[in-house]
């Protein structure tokens, strides 16, 4: 728990030498592996985590949803966007899959263009959880999209945008979430760019949520 505290914090490297302290206690562990996993990834060392996580797996394959995602998780890093899919699919079907799983899988479905498919996963993760900043965030800027068939379909997409910044403000200023900063710009907008509009009005939002 202290190692998921500094995790959190951003203290990445004490965390791994607590994790790594609780694998050499309960070798037997799959979560202990699992949590290792999470850390040395978000360290950017992914061979290591890889195989922790599937030291995690071989323990006991459907120990937890949190063991399935952590090796998601690494798969993903690794550019294994369709092998990350498929494990994040076996982490949903598994006991109690949390919020930030879902949210996780709607990455890798994004990246690997199902975007449909991804906005659907980030509005289950907030009918669940309705205060994840995270996934709110997300909602938001995945309405702009890589690719539209139709003229409609940017139009529909940013119409959709627009409704998603107003519900974020809207939000923010309710519940006013010490947290929610760190959702910021673990996505952007990106694709708006290559629309064929003006987009200082619709993303004026942004910059009135910064101030």
């Amino acid at each position: 728990m202290l190692g998921a505290c500094l995790l959190d914090t951003g203290d990445t490297y004490a965390a791994i030498k607590l994790f790594e302290a609780a694998t050499l206690i309960e070798p037997e562990d799959a979560d202990g592996w699992g949590n290792l996993a999470i850390a040395l990834n978000s360290a950017g060392e992914h061979a290591r985590a890889l195989d922790c996580a599937n030291k995690a797996v071989a323990i006991h394959a459907h120990s937890s949803a949190a063991v399935a995602a952590a090796l998601a998780a690494v798969q993903f890093e690794d550019g294994q966007i369709e092998t990350a899919i498929a494990t994040y699919r076996e982490a949903l079907g598994l006991l109690d899959p949390s919020v930030q799983t879902r949210c996780s899988f709607a990455n890798s479905l994004w990246m690997g263009g199902r975007c449909e498919e991804a906005l659907e996963q980030l509005r289950l993760a907030i009918a669940i959880d309705g205060n994840n900043a995270i996934g709110l965030w997300k909602l938001a800027m995945s309405q702009c999209q890589p690719f539209y068939s139709t003229e409609t379909d940017i139009e529909r997409s940013r119409g959709a945008f627009s409704e998603c910044l107003n519900d974020l403000q809207t939000w923010f200023r309710a519940v006013r979430r010490p947290e929610a900063y760190a959702a910021v710009g673990t996505t952007q907008p990106f694709f708006i760019a290559y629309q064929p509009y003006n987009n200082k009005d619709l993303l004026s939002p942004l910059r009135q949520g910064v101030q």
